[in-house]
């Protein structure tokens, strides 16, 4: 690599004798994205505040997404041998949370699953919710309440499912885990996919009842009481073995930690209607991933929301960050909401996942274990031809050359075929640009 740089800067050094479009700094993708810009600074704010203390995630997702696409973490030099141009662009952070750079794995992720789609069968989008008066348990616990709320939404399902009175198959369920509104505030949620039909105990493949006019196939009232009364019991159960963090007063008189009042609010959360629905029936194949897959690789905000960005200043101490949300409680009307730039990020933040946790999850004939056993299975049933996605096993630029054909890896000048020479340092691209400038300006 440095025998690369060293090449790359002699060239420049020696300009006088090259094309004067011998390298090529792609702009448009060194642009700056509001979020980024946000992070880059009003992220110090948070870090210098004593009184916030903030996880290794959090900690590595400001790095990122303060450097994603600036420079900072390199750029990818690509040559092609055509023309002889180097092709020089900004390396993205790849980090999970950042809303910059997640574009071709969200796309990749729905090809991937549009081959397991079942054909003709309906699909459901469902939403399971947890009251707010369970969200300050669920921030001292992020880890145990999340997966406890993705692997009991998906238990939920398959066991109504595979209840006689409703079907009984197995039904494929692919869950992805929510923590935000639309306003960044918390509220864990898990958004489900339920495929209408499955396999049975003997290895047949059954459609779910239609209930007809699109509606789903469960009352929505018995996703919720059955999921209520899981949920407790499993948060009952990780308190008896001590797993559970409840450190913290409902009230001045009382605390959770009290097995008696632990006991009361239990049983008032039993008591209290939860909410679950079905957002959407989907009944064409594969535009129920498409929807998905808007909530797989989305966190908290996209660019496209933040309208204006106030620096610090004597009037905003903390600057100012005005975004777009919608209001459902107010029938989804487009509202503007203003916060401080300290607060938006912080709102952020509060949406970065626990160390390793997985965002989304499989179950019933999806699961990982027997997801392709069972989908030939059905397909063998269908009396149909079992398709494998043309982007399994394929590497990043085969993906984007799949999805953007030529434009996405080759040559802007002459559109031949680029090679990867590698990445070379920040320092190395200044001194290139500014070498190349000097001899554009010599003329």
């Amino acid at each position: 690599m440095e025998k690369m740089n060293e090449a790359i800067l002699q060239q420049d050094a020696n300009a006088q004798n090259a094309s004067a479009d011998e390298y090529y700094m792609n702009e448009e993708a060194e642009k700056e994205y509001p979020i980024g810009k946000i992070f880059r600074l009003f992220a110090p704010f948070v870090v210098s505040d004593k009184n916030i203390v903030l996880s290794k995630p959090q900690m590595n997702a400001i790095e990122c997404i303060s450097k994603c696409k600036t420079g900072e973490l390199g750029y990818n030099a690509e040559y092609c041998p055509n023309c002889k141009k180097y092709i020089i662009h900004p390396r993205s952070c790849n980090n999970r949370s950042c809303p910059n750079c997640q574009s071709v794995d969200e796309r990749r992720w729905v090809e991937l699953r549009k081959a397991e789609v079942i054909e003709g069968l309906p699909y459901y989008h469902v939403v399971v919710t947890v009251p707010s008066e369970l969200y300050d348990i669920a921030s001292l616990n992020r880890t145990l309440f999340y997966g406890l709320l993705m692997k009991l939404s998906a238990e939920t399902l398959t066991e109504l499912c595979r209840s006689k009175e409703y079907g009984a198959f197995t039904p494929g369920i692919v869950a992805v885990l929510h923590t935000w509104s639309s306003k960044m505030l918390f509220h864990p949620h898990v958004h489900m996919i339920l495929s209408g039909g499955g396999l049975t105990s003997d290895g047949k493949f059954k459609e779910a009842p239609f209930k007809g006019d699109n509606k789903f196939f469960i009352p929505e009232s018995i996703v919720a009481s059955l999921f209520r009364g899981k949920m407790i019991a499993a948060l009952k159960e990780a308190y008896d073995n001590k797993n559970i963090h409840l450190n913290l007063p409902f009230s001045s008189e009382c605390s959770l930690e009290d097995p008696r009042q632990w006991m009361n609010f239990c049983d008032k959360m039993y008591n209290m209607k939860w909410v679950s629905y079905v957002k959407e029936t989907f009944n064409g194949n594969g535009n129920a991933i498409d929807y998905l897959g808007r909530y797989v690789y989305r966190t908290a905000i996209s660019n496209s929301r933040i309208l204006s960005i106030l620096p610090p200043s004597k009037e905003y101490p903390e600057g100012q960050v005005n975004f777009k949300y919608k209001d459902y409680a107010d029938g989804g009307k487009e509202k503007v909401e203003t916060v401080t730039g300290k607060e938006f990020v912080l709102r952020f933040l509060n949406h970065v996942l626990p160390e390793r946790f997985c965002r989304v999850r499989y179950s019933g004939i999806l699961s990982n274990a027997c997801k392709q056993k069972n989908l030939r299975c059905i397909a063998q049933i269908q009396k149909k031809e079992f398709l494998i996605s043309v982007l399994k096993g394929k590497k990043k630029t085969e993906v984007v050359q799949f999805f953007f054909g030529n434009t996405g890896c080759s040559c802007p000048f002459c559109h031949g075929k680029l090679e990867l020479c590698g990445r070379i340092t920040r320092k190395t691209v200044s001194s290139m640009k500014r070498v190349y400038k000097e001899y554009k300006e010599a003329g």
